[in-house]
């Protein structure tokens, strides 16, 4: 492609020589021949950093796997076409030093793996564990429905709550919208967003595998519903 750009444009060059429109020629040919050498090396370095992305989740999920952490993901892994993969196949990998090298990870990368392969939004509990802990926040109504759950509301017409999992758990909510749901894991200076599409009118279990020290749950177009399974931390 280097060597066709001066070529093309030294044949324009003949071609429309002592016409009135060759400088315009000129110019059209010569950002034709340039934009279609960027294109592939744009889908190049595209295709890089997803294959680097696919790695740094192999990598950490083999992390959390060694630690032997429970995953909420059917049994087979997909990294991001890079391979796919079976948790006994990982762990194959692990004991065998297999791995990925040269693989830095950060906290993001580690929040990343946890909240795609460890969090799960169904009609049935996943994780056993003490109950999450609402955190209050302005402008957010939180009410005891008299059986055992709460009726939040909020002043907004997109309702956004967050936990903490002390250790992995469950809650329950109402959904009455069948949206997509974003979750969004906080933990340091890290954060990790996933879509989770839940069905409408039903009651949902929100499962967490690890100790999330902050997790929000945001409902587009949903400004009420009503949580069990829970409890409400105290304002400070």
């Amino acid at each position: 492609m280097a060597l066709l750009l001066p070529l093309a444009t030294l044949c324009f060059d003949y071609l429309a020589n002592g016409k009135p429109l060759r400088p315009l020629f000129l110019a059209l040919i010569t950002g034709v021949l340039i934009l279609s050498s960027v294109t592939p090396l744009w889908k190049i370095r595209t295709g890089e950093t997803s294959r680097v992305e696919a790695k740094k989740a192999f990598v950490a999920v083999a992390h959390l796997s060694r630690d032997g952490e429970k995953f909420l993901v059917p049994d087979v892994i997909n990294f991001a076409g890079l391979k796919i993969l079976t948790i006994k196949e990982l762990e194959i990998l692990l004991r065998n030093g297999d791995l990925p090298k040269n693989i830095d990870l950060s906290p993001a990368d580690i929040l990343n793996a946890r909240i795609s392969y460890q969090s799960a939004v169904g009609p049935k509990s996943l994780v056993e564990g003490a109950p999450p802990e609402l955190i209050p926040q302005k402008g957010m109504l939180v009410e005891p429905d008299g059986l055992g759950c709460f009726r939040v509301t909020s002043k907004t017409s997109n309702l956004e709550m967050s936990f903490r999992f002390s250790e992995p758990g469950s809650l329950r909510f109402y959904t009455d919208l069948g949206e997509n749901i974003t979750l969004t894991a906080y933990q340091k200076n890290a954060k990790a967003t996933k879509e989770i599409g839940v069905a409408n009118k039903t009651w949902q279990f929100l499962s967490i595998a690890w100790p999330a020290n902050k997790v929000k749950i945001s409902f587009p177009n949903q400004s009420a519903t009503t949580l069990c399974e829970i409890s409400v931390m105290r304002e400070k």
